[in-house]
């Protein structure tokens, strides 16, 4: 199908601030002055001076500046907590504790080459008196370089502070600062502490090893198998779906008006039904529904089966492959089908449906068991995903799409730029790919005969039919339409699989063909726990369409995503009506267009419904393990 066209807003703001800009605009805001000059206290008998007037180059970076001034800064804050240990040990009245903290003081600066202590450097006064006393010798810098260190420093210090000490410190870079201004920490409180954070993130690790073991990939990555996500089936089927009201969108131009649900089901062109079960698809032992007669003359209750017993025995199936091939039939025989038509008008254009999905999709697996599909001149069905208010940036996938009396499967993706199918790997699809073949010239307008396959999803790929996408086609028939529907039907199947990366459709007609695993799911799909059997698309052969997406192919995941499924049937249009002349030559000769056509009421319409039996939506289940 072909919504409204959508729009890609490629704009790219580049622009950016400059941090070097920002940083020296700052600087020199705060820094009146050109360079920062710490004078030294009195010299030390041995100190960082002496070995700095031999050994320092004549030019320090700014960052061996900011390593120098960082160093001396957490110095600087073991030694005042020593200070702040003596102070409180002398006001406890304990001396040897007081002298201990002495001891160590005069340690820790020897083995630093730092200063005398405080209370001397302060004695002797200067600019720089107090902690920084005798430090350094001055360190020349010009204001950029003083506000890059002022940075690191402040950060630096602000880790290694008391509390205390780092709110009263956050406007100077090195203020002079008393001993009761810290709180002690032991050394020994440091060490505990970053053993208990220690012991805290390998505790953190081992919970994580608990939770068992993850495969390879994203977190929170559906990577597990098929959990039911939506069961649509009788009376619930329409719970699913939104009915949209109005004229088909410019793109497809369908010759029909969409109505409400409400008037669908006045015109009776949605319903829900009970019949019973076809007796050549029933079970060994099933009830036949309004003919308790075995020995009726025409057979019908027993002849039915016998036909089907042989040719179950021709098939060389065995009796557990039989029930797997039964549908979701009742106790009763009974099951229930969704049925959407059309309705004429005066007017011309039909009353139709168009079912539009609550749920939005990023991947997942979706089948669809029906009986009928819409067919005849004109008619246009289509079961398929879209986000139409962002078509085609969003994408669009067509998973079972009719048009007159074509009979032959295929799947259609439509994208934007970028999305092509050059990298399909042998030996994993039993279909072919469309061919682009004709296509006039839009300089001269004579047709292109060059033969091409229809690889290229883009939607206005200048070599392909407008519109036409990357289209994959069933080589085996007889899986579309009428022929479809003398068959009593099949199963399509599509696996959206982003993480494997790709795209398979699948198509089993009649219902005797669909793969046991399949046949389970759909036949367990509304039953709980145990009872209720997965679908393995694996066990389901190969598909007839394969389409490579996401990561490592030509086509990025990207161009399909926030999709509903969409269930319509719309005449003629831009694809239907296109192509009336060619695909029904009788009909041409009397009505000359589509439109004519569609308002005569002809009869072949009445063949043009869905009878479906149920839509079964899946997801990979959400994998919560760890490696």
């Amino acid at each position: 199908m072909q919504p409204s066209y959508g729009s890609i807003d490629r704009s790219d703001d580049g622009d950016g601030d400059d941090p070097s800009s920002s940083s020296s605009s700052e600087a020199s805001s705060n820094e009146p002055e050109a360079s920062i000059h710490y004078s030294p206290a009195p010299t030390p008998p041995t100190s960082l001076r002496d070995s700095f007037a031999s050994k320092r180059p004549r030019s320090l970076t700014i960052q061996r500046k900011a390593e120098l001034f960082d160093e001396q800064a957490a110095a600087a804050d073991m030694i005042g907590e020593l200070l702040a240990a003596a102070a409180e040990s002398e006001e406890a009245g304990d001396p040897e504790a007081k002298e201990k903290a002495r001891a160590a003081d005069d340690f820790l600066r020897k083995s630093l080459h730092l200063g005398p202590p405080a209370a001397a450097a302060a004695t002797a006064g200067g600019v720089g008196a107090g902690v920084g006393g005798g430090m350094t010798p001055p360190l020349e810098m010009d204001a950029g370089e003083a506000d890059t260190i002022r940075r690191s420093m402040r950060a630096s210090r602000r880790v290694s502070m008391s509390p205390v000490r780092r709110a009263s410190s956050s406007g100077a870079l090195y203020g002079s600062w008393e001993a009761g201004d810290l709180k002690p920490r032991s050394v020994l409180c440091k060490v505990v502490t970053m053993l208990l954070v220690a012991v805290g993130g390998m505790v953190g690790v081992l919970a994580l090893f608990a939770l068992g073991q993850m495969v390879v990939g994203p977190p929170n990555q559906p990577v597990g198998g098929y959990t039911l996500l939506e069961l649509q089936e009788g009376e619930q089927f329409f719970d699913y779906y939104n009915f949209y009201a109005g004229s088909d969108s410019a793109g497809s131009n369908g010759y029909i008006t969409y109505v409400s649900k409400e008037r669908a089901t006045e015109l009776g062109i949605a319903r829900v039904e009970t019949e019973p079960v076809p007796e050549d698809e029933r079970p060994d032992g099933a009830p036949v529904v309004g003919d308790d007669d075995d020995d009726d003359d025409d057979g019908a209750a027993t002849g039915g089966l016998d036909v089907a017993e042989d040719v179950r025995r021709e098939l060389g199936a065995n009796k557990q492959e039989e029930e797997q091939q039964q549908q979701n039939w009742s106790d009763d025989g009974n099951e229930t089908f969704v049925y959407l038509s059309s309705a004429p008008t005066e007017e011309g254009p039909r009353e139709s449906v168009r079912l539009e999905g609550k749920r939005r999709f990023n991947r997942g697996l979706f089948i669809m068991d029906l009986r009928h599909m819409p067919a005849g001149c004109g008619s246009w069905p289509a079961f398929w995903l879209t986000d139409e208010a962002n078509w085609p940036v969003n994408g669009e996938i067509d998973i079972v799409e009719g048009v007159s009396y074509q009979s032959v499967a295929k799947t259609a993706l439509h994208s934007t730029k970028g999305c092509t199918m050059d990298d399909v790997p042998n030996g994993v699809k039993t279909g072919t790919w469309d061919t682009s073949v004709g296509i006039p010239d839009k300089k001269t307008g004579i047709p292109d005969m060059t033969f091409r396959y229809a690889q290229d999803c883009y939607v206005y790929d200048p070599h392909q039919w407008l519109n036409q996408g990357c289209v994959a086609v069933d080589l085996e028939g007889d899986s579309l339409g009428q022929p479809l529907n003398d068959k009593g039907g099949g199963v399509y199947a599509l696996e959206w699989d982003p993480i494997n990366r790709h795209m398979r459709t699948w198509v089993f007609t009649p219902h005797r063909r669909v793969p046991p695993n399949l046949m389970d799911a759909i036949r367990t799909a509304g039953k709980e726990g145990e009872e209720r059997i997965a679908p393995d698309p694996n066990e389901w052969g190969l598909p007839y369409g394969y389409f490579p997406i996401g990561d490592e192919t030509s086509c990025p995941s990207g161009h399909f995503r926030n999709m509903r499924l969409v269930i319509n049937l719309a005449f003629c249009g831009s694809v239907a009506g296109n192509r009336y002349f060619l695909d029904c030559p009788k009909q041409f000769k009397e009505h000359k267009t589509c439109n004519e056509w569609i308002k005569s009421n002809p009869k072949e319409l009445e063949e043009a419904y869905w009878k479906i039996r149920g839509v079964y939506v899946y997801e990979r289940e959400w994998e919560k393990k760890w490696v």
